[in-house]
């Protein structure tokens, strides 16, 4: 999906180091159990967890959030259609 400022596509493992630069205070916070994340982390989370979710049709997706302008990534957000929940990461 794509507005003005910005597009939702999938995470790809090119965009390990981004995501890891981008979101490591909220990871940190609510997902990592207050332990700081690692590179090897978000490439066993991405490849492990979040390209099969798209490849299987699972019901929980993932998105990466990219600026149009800058091309950086800004943040994430994840949903699991199965308990219609989202989750906004910035």
């Amino acid at each position: 999906m794509t507005c003005s400022r910005i597009t939702l596509r999938t995470l790809t493992i090119e965009d390990v180091q981004a995501h890891l630069e981008c979101l490591e205070e909220v990871i940190i916070k609510y997902l990592n159990y207050g332990k700081p994340s690692n590179l090897e982390d978000v490439r066993t989370w991405i490849t492990d967890e979040v390209i099969p979710a798209w490849k299987e049709d699972d019901p929980k997706l993932s998105f990466v959030i990219v600026e149009n302008i800058s091309k950086k990534i800004k943040g994430n957000i994840s949903i699991d259609l199965t308990i219609k929940q989202t989750n906004l990461d910035y």
